[in-house]
């Protein structure tokens, strides 16, 4: 299977060769901010530092900042952006996930590693980004970030520990599913869409499988 998000990205062709996330001057590898209050419309830099960001969404309780990021070779990640933090740079092209990969310049100052990574050789290699679940109906999922990954058919869900670290918990697996993005309504349920044929489900902790719609 062609993996989603190899030849795309920032636009810059394989190991982004002109740096174009690190760069400022670049429009790639970012986040903008558009403000469009008192009749002007502004825009501002909001966070950079991104190879391929597939879906990004903000807690609707903390407005908080998600973001699933593909990665190139190794490593897909997950990047948290706390409200009201602005300009954090989350590393590409100089780290993937936790791998450096630029030696002549492997730091870590001033870089934000992502909160989740996980590896292709660990049974994924693309990166769907979700939502934090906020819906009145599981108690389980309360606060948990679920995303996904597109080649494996796996749904995962994320929370802090007790001691403020983040653990991730598989959910769902079928490798028959290619999910390649998620949704919530208005009352904070999760749903899923599996590329092709085009269903969408909706996530639940009780059945074996999302419900489908």
């Amino acid at each position: 299977m062609e993996r989603r998000g190899q030849r795309r990205g920032i636009g810059a062709g394989g190991g982004n060769p002109l740096r174009s996330a690190q760069n400022p001057e670049s429009p790639y590898g970012k986040i903008w901010r558009f403000d469009a209050e008192g009749g002007a419309t502004t825009l501002e830099l909001y966070s950079l530092g991104f190879r391929n960001p597939w879906r990004f969404s903000f807690d609707r309780l903390t407005s908080d900042l998600y973001v699933g990021d593909v990665g190139e070779d190794s490593w897909e990640e997950v990047n948290y952006q706390p409200h009201g933090s602005v300009g954090l740079n989350f590393g590409w092209s100089i780290f993937e996930g936790p791998f450096c990969r630029e030696e002549a310049d492997c730091r870590k100052d001033g870089l934000t590693a992502p909160i989740l990574a996980f590896s292709h050789e660990s049974g994924g290699c693309s990166v769907t980004g979700g939502y934090v679940y906020r819906g009145g109906e599981s108690a389980a999922l309360q606060g948990a970030y679920l995303y996904g990954d597109f080649c494996y058919g796996k749904i995962w869900g994320a929370a802090r520990d007790e001691n403020g670290d983040w653990k991730s918990q598989l959910l769902f697996e079928d490798n028959g599913r290619n999910w390649s993005a998620f949704g919530e309504d208005e009352s904070g349920r999760i749903y899923v869409i599996d590329y092709l044929p085009g269903t969408v489900y909706r996530v639940q902790v009780a059945a074996d499988r999302p419900e489908e719609n």
